[in-house]
């Protein structure tokens, strides 16, 4: 039973992982656009 119990444990960490690579890729992405746009001004 403890194996499923940190199998579980490890795919939420890579759940969370993933998470957070997207909002860390969909901060910068949107960042880059709103510099870009002002730079065209």
């Amino acid at each position: 039973k403890r194996a499923t119990t940190d199998k579980v444990r490890v795919e939420e960490n890579v759940f969370d992982n993933v998470l957070w690579f997207i909002q860390q890729f969909l901060f910068y992405h949107i960042l880059c656009q709103v510099i870009l746009t002002k730079s065209n001004q």
